[in-house]
């Protein structure tokens, strides 16, 4: 049953008609973008391939969308995603790589300043190829090229998510 609105064009102003049309087109719309909001945020956010390669568990990380209508008729959506912990145990291959990793211990950095005359990193070397177990945690490449090892998925992949959410459904200028 289509919804309508009435009115008294006698004694109701042309910006209270207006308001009343607006108020009720949101009513109708706003359920429907909710769920497509968060229908898509879901699907994205399991298709990304830092969250889909990784095994990250289903009850990790979850889109809801919730609106409110203000007065004059004014949705506001709200998307937010649940990002909870990560858990269980994900075995990797660790490739062959150099080590260069900078001592913290400001007595040991003066010592190999003193001996060497510069300051060279602790532990270069050669690393072997090796399984490693990440426990309650995964590695992530950032979008800026670099990578970390988090029991979280990082914000910096989820804002991707949403951006592309909010793209699919209202459009590239959203």
């Amino acid at each position: 049953m289509p919804s309508t609105v009435k009115f008294d064009v006698l004694k109701d102003t042309p910006t209270h008609i207006a308001y009343q049309v607006s108020r009720k087109v949101a009513e109708m719309i706003a359920p429907q973008l909710e769920d497509e909001l968060e229908r898509v945020a879901n699907e994205k956010i399991w298709a990304h391939p830092q969250i889909k390669d990784n095994n990250i568990p289903s009850t990790s990380l979850a889109a809801s969308v919730f609106y409110d209508i203000n007065p004059s008729g004014d949705v506001k959506l709200s998307l937010t995603i649940l990002n909870d912990e990560i858990g269980g145990t994900k075995d990797v291959e660790v490739e062959e790589h150099k080590r260069h990793q900078v001592t913290k211990d400001p007595a040991e950095v003066a010592l190999v300043r003193s001996a060497t005359g510069r300051f060279e990193p602790k532990g270069k070397g050669k690393v072997k190829r090796h399984k490693r177990s990440l426990v309650n945690k995964r590695h992530f490449k950032l979008p800026d090229g670099s990578w970390i090892t988090s029991s979280f998925v990082p914000n910096e992949i989820l804002d991707e998510v949403v951006e592309e959410t909010l793209k699919e459904i209202l459009g590239e200028g959203s």
